[in-house]
C-alpha cells in the first residue's frame, strides 16, 4: 500500500488518502539460504580451477630433461641445469639397481677432478654414488662456476658395457 495526496475540492491542503497498488508485483530479496548455496558452489568450482592451474604450473616449473640409458640413471643430483647450487652440495648419481659407476668433475676452467673410490660412497642396495665436498678430499668447497660431472656406469653383470652420462650445474 502507499499513500498518495489528494487534493480536496475547494479546501486549502492536501489530504491524504490510502489507495492499493496492485499492478506492482511485491519484490522480494532472495533468500540467505539460495544466496549461500549459490556462493559456495561458486567458491568450490573457484577453488578446483585454481588448484588444477597451480598443479599444472607446478609440474612445469622444474622440468628435468628425461634421462639417457632408459631407466639405468633413476636421478642425479644437483638436478640437471640447477643454477643456484651452494658450494657444499654433494654430488649423487642413482642407478639402477645392478650397476655400479665412477664420478669425474669438471671444474668451472673444464679441468677435469677425478673423485678416487674412497671419497665416494656407494650404497650397493640401491646403487646410489655419492660424493660430498670437505676437508682432505679431492673438492673442498665448490668454487663459483660452472660445473660438469660425469658419470661412467656399468652393469654388474657386464663390467665391460660401459656408458657415460654428463650433466651441468652452477654454483653460487
Amino acid at each position: 500500500m502507499c499513500r498518495k495526496p489528494q487534493l480536496s475540492a475547494g479546501v486549502g491542503g492536501p489530504d491524504w488518502q490510502t489507495h492499493h497498488v496492485d499492478a506492482l508485483p511485491a519484490w522480494t530479496p532472495p533468500s540467505r539460504r539460495s544466496l549461500k548455496a549459490k556462493f559456495s558452489k561458486v567458491a568450490v568450482i573457484a577453488a578446483l580451477l585454481a588448484c588444477f592451474a597451480g598443479m599444472g604450473w607446478a609440474f612445469t616449473l622444474n622440468k628435468t630433461p628425461e634421462l639417457p640409458g632408459g631407466t639405468e640413471i633413476e636421478g642425479v643430483e644437483p638436478v640437471y641445469g640447477a643454477a643456484a647450487v651452494p658450494g657444499q652440495t654433494p654430488v649423487k648419481v642413482d642407478l639402477r639397481v645392478g650397476y655400479r659407476g665412477q664420478i669425474t668433475l669438471l671444474d668451472s676452467q673444464q679441468k677435469a677432478i677425478p673423485l678416487p673410490d674412497d671419497e665416494v660412497t656407494y650404497e650397493p642396495a640401491q646403487a646410489i654414488l655419492t660424493f660430498t665436498p670437505g676437508p682432505g678430499k679431492a673438492v673442498t668447497r665448490f668454487d663459483k662456476g660452472l660445473y660438469t660431472a660425469q658419470v661412467v656406469y656399468w652393469p654388474l653383470a657386464n663390467p665391460s658395457d660401459r656408458k657415460i652420462f654428463q650433466w651441468s650445474f652452477t654454483v653460487v
